[in-house]
């Protein structure tokens, strides 16, 4: 009897740590794409992303950063000029470099934004393929009325949970660092690094 209630036991511990996992899992998910969902409503409010309301959006199927593009020690160059008002914590950007050691496929339950311009998810692969095949020409004919091709990098996190850090890759345009801040429940971008232009 004292076999079958420790195996009852260790069960129903390891349901209950499968649940507090799944639970912290969807948790930080959701807070991921609150804060894309943010970063999306900068750059339209900014001009970045289209103007009244013509063109597409194209966003790439996936998460994550070009070894090339994980610019850290860039910023840390530029310290003086590069997200002076809310300069990112040593926790803050182990957490951002740790998330994009990988690409991570969005879920389809993730990939719902809330845009005033038509949008479609186009995969990584897809879009270095045409690029390889014809260029910036071919793109265009292949997503007419394009706003380029917008991909973000996961959101790195302080301890804290009320400032982030994501990167930005405005092809053919520009990539952007950006630091966000928890007011409340709603995130706002407080902070920008340009990290390259292509003019």
């Amino acid at each position: 009897m004292d076999v079958i209630a420790r195996k009852t036991d260790l069960t129903l511990a390891l349901l209950l740590v499968a649940a507090c996992c799944l639970t912290s899992c969807t948790r930080q998910v959701g807070q991921e794409q609150r804060v894309l969902q943010s970063v999306l409503d900068h750059l339209v409010e900014s001009g970045m992303l289209g103007r009244d309301g013509e063109g597409l959006v194209v966003l790439g199927d996936s998460l994550g950063v070009d070894p090339f593009e994980l610019r850290v020690p860039a910023i840390d160059a530029n310290r003086d000029t590069c997200l002076t008002a809310h300069y990112p914590s040593d926790e803050l950007i182990a957490d951002y470099l740790a998330k994009n050691r990988q690409w991570q496929t969005l879920q389809p339950a993730a990939r719902e934004y809330a845009l005033p311009l038509p949008y479609q998810f186009l995969h990584r692969e897809e879009f270095e393929g045409i690029l390889q095949d014809g260029g910036w020409s071919l793109y265009k004919r292949s997503f007419p009325g394009a706003l380029g091709y917008l991909e973000f990098s996961s959101a790195g996190f302080d301890p804290a949970g009320d400032t982030a850090l994501v990167y930005v890759a405005r092809y053919p345009e520009n990539g952007i660092l950006l630091v966000l801040a928890k007011d409340r429940d709603r995130w706002r971008v407080v902070d920008d690094c340009l990290l390259w232009t292509s003019s």
